[in-house]
Formats: C-alpha cells, sequence, structure tokens
C-alpha cells in the first residue's frame, strides 16, 4: 500500500518524532527502533507494527493515517487503495474456497473408495 518510491528522499529520512505523531505512539515506535519515516514504512509492510507490545488499533490507525498524509494520498485515494486491498482479499478468498471445495471432493471421493473396498 505504501511505496517507498512514492515519498522523497527528504520525508523519509525525517525523524519520527517530528511528524506529528502522539507521544504514547512516538514513545512505542521509539522502544521497537524506528527512528525514520523509511523505517516505520518498513516495520508497517512487514507487519512488525501489529506484534509491538502495547499497540493497539489507535497506533496502528494513526501510523497508517500519518503515512498516507506524508505520501500525499487525498482521503479519497486512501479509499480507493482500501476498496481495492478488500477487493484483492476478496478474490483471494474466493479462489481459496474454491480450492478448499475441489479438495472435500477428493476426500469424499478417496472416503467412498475406502467403504467400497
Amino acid at each position: 500500500m505504501f511505496e517507498i518510491k512514492n515519498f522523497s528522499k527528504k520525508i523519509l529520512n525525517t525523524d519520527i518524532k517530528q511528524i506529528g505523531l502522539t507521544t504514547r505512539t512516538k514513545n512505542i515506535l521509539i522502544q521497537n527502533e524506528i527512528k525514520t519515516v523509511h523505517d516505520l514504512i518498513n516495520a508497517w509492510h512487514r507487519g512488525d507494527i501489529n506484534n509491538y507490545r502495547n499497540a493497539g488499533s489507535v497506533l496502528i490507525q494513526e501510523t497508517t493515517d500519518k503515512l498516507y498524509e506524508l505520501g500525499g494520498l487525498k482521503p479519497t485515494d486512501k479509499n480507493t487503495k482500501l476498496q481495492n486491498a478488500k477487493q484483492q482479499l476478496k478474490n483471494k478468498m474466493a479462489k481459496h474456497e474454491q480450492e478448499l471445495q475441489r479438495l472435500k471432493k477428493q476426500l469424499k471421493l478417496l472416503d467412498q473408495r475406502r467403504d467400497n473396498q
């Protein structure tokens, strides 16, 4: 969702203390060695932020909103990207559901063969 290439070098090198995050969020990020916007984007991509101690939905939403802002995205861009991501997940779920149904059929056939023997 956040591509490094969409951020200027100046923004990527900006200290997270200077981007307007709440004190609690800054402290949690600093405790987890997130020092710059670049570090924050990388941690966000890896999903590390979800595992930080005391990091809840407020921190995740705050950092996500801040990255959108720093990346120069408008709220409509954010909504469009979120809708696209949601649709991609739905497509993946549908593919997995189809695969699950196929595997269930195979399992049923194997059970029938076993019962007939």
